[in-house]
């Protein structure tokens, strides 16, 4: 219902925007919001924002096979498929080829998107450089398959301590001698 006080008279008006500019003027000399430390762990914030690329994601699996189970629960399942995620910048392709990442033994493709103390990752970088990305998990690591347990072949990289050592905090078992420069990730 409308306020019967009210006219569009020029008075009446000029109160109106007066207290319209006094909002804004309010607004803008409010004191900004601190930032939160978003470092490391701290990164897990919920006011912390992720330094990711902009982009549209779509992902597909490749290969596979099917084998019968030999577990519990009777039935069918897929092995040694492959996992891609496909990432496009928002912005548009600008690059004629593709960029392609395969992750070590270590770790799976998620590697690529940031780095654990909230920088951005590879995959981000080229996005920004206007590259369809592709992501890729080996298959049994990641986001790929891996439901065929007893033929399941377990390789050097797979254990934690391996990761570690190699990519984490190389400077603790001091295997090279730039080990003991690492001060951030990636080592």
């Amino acid at each position: 219902m409308v306020d019967p006080s009210f006219s569009f008279a020029p008075a009446s008006m000029m109160r109106v925007v007066k207290a319209i500019l006094l909002c804004l003027v309010a607004l803008a000399h409010a004191a900004p919001k601190e930032q939160p430390d978003c470092t490391g762990l701290k990164a897990v914030n919920p006011n912390c924002q992720p330094n990711e690329a902009t982009y549209q994601r779509e992902y597909f699996y490749i290969g596979g096979r099917k084998i019968n189970s030999t577990g519990d629960i009777p039935g069918t399942i897929v092995v040694d498929q492959l996992y891609v995620e496909k990432l496009i910048p928002k912005t548009g392709v600008k690059k004629a080829h593709p960029i392609v990442f395969f992750h070590g033994g270590g770790s799976g493709g998620v590697i690529w998107l940031q780095t654990p103390d909230n920088r951005k990752g590879w995959a981000s970088y080229f996005l920004d450089l206007g590259y369809a990305v592709y992501i890729v998990d080996q298959t049994s690591v990641g986001r790929s398959t891996q439901n065929d347990l007893e033929g399941y072949p377990l390789r050097i990289g797979s254990t934690v301590e391996v990761a570690e050592i190699g990519f984490s905090v190389p400077e603790i078992s001091n295997t090279y001698p730039q080990s003991q420069l690492h001060t951030q990730w990636p080592g």
